[in-house]
């Protein structure tokens, strides 16, 4: 009997250790496998040296490219159109022929003024003629007259010369229309056959001093991030739909405050407009 208890009593310690171990051994797993799972959970933090620089901010706005400098060119005349010698998105240097114009009426009137002038010359002629048979007769009163006569044929005469130099003057100035500097031709409204619709027969554009747009922003992120007159940005243009956008480098030449789109909109509000 004291046999059998004994072997009952050291059977019964083996199972309580046993069971103390399989219990440390389990705990010691959920706490490795908790420390796991909670690692897992944890964000990932790295380190690296401070350095300056600058943070990249993007303004997102949609503008027209418009050329800086242009000149928008018509006809002084309402001559009609002859011949348009360029086409839009010609490069063209200065002096180059852009339009013809068909001065045909006033070549007539050029015409008419030289016959007026020879009429005038003429009569002079008769004036001359009348002073010198006044003078054999020795009238003085129509001697004087025909004296006075010959001085204002001599006016009229040169009145009528300058005139008709104004106008060739002015057909060789009009008629044809040439490019004021080196540049592109944006525009053209100048139809062959018809005179101008009130509208520049032709435009064109330096693009050698650049190009300008406006786009709106907000204006407290602006004010914040100290934005001014004279910062350098990037500007990036889509020029064709089938080709990629390009970079540019461009100037902020003016910030302006816009008006509130609703009535009573607090100036805090507003945009920039650049």
């Amino acid at each position: 009997m004291e046999l059998s208890k004994g072997a009952a009593d050291q059977r019964r310690k083996r199972i309580i250790l046993v069971l103390f171990i399989s219990f440390m051994l389990l705990l010691l797993i959920f706490t490795l496998f908790s420390n796991t799972l909670q690692s897992l959970t944890l964000p990932k933090v790295t380190t690296e040296q401070p350095k300056k620089g600058g943070i990249p901010l993007v303004l997102e706005g949609i503008g027209i490219l418009q050329p800086i400098a242009e000149a928008k060119l018509s006809g002084s005349t309402n001559w009609k159109t002859q011949q348009i010698h360029v086409k839009e998105g010609d490069r063209v240097k200065k002096g180059q022929k852009l339009i013809t114009y068909d001065s045909k009426p006033a070549k007539q009137d050029i015409e008419v003024e030289v016959t007026n002038l020879e009429k005038q010359k003429i009569e002079q002629q008769n004036f001359q003629d009348q002073f010198i048979l006044a003078s054999f007769e020795e009238d003085e009163l129509k001697r004087r007259s025909a004296q006075r006569d010959i001085e204002k044929g001599k006016l009229d005469i040169a009145a009528q010369e300058r005139k008709i130099n104004e106008i060739r003057e002015h057909v060789s100035k009009n008629q044809m229309l040439t490019a004021p500097f080196d540049g592109i031709i944006t525009k053209l409204n100048a139809v062959e056959g018809l005179a101008s619709a009130g509208e520049p027969d032709i435009i064109v554009s330096k693009s050698s001093h650049g190009y300008r747009f406006e786009v709106s922003a907000d204006a407290k992120r602006l004010s914040s991030l100290g934005i001014s007159i004279g910062e350098r940005i990037k500007v990036e243009v889509d020029t064709d739909q089938e080709q990629q956008a390009r970079s540019m480098d461009g100037i902020i030449e003016e910030i302006n405050n816009a008006k509130p789109l609703i009535e009573g909109s607090s100036e805090s509000d507003e945009g920039a407009g650049w």
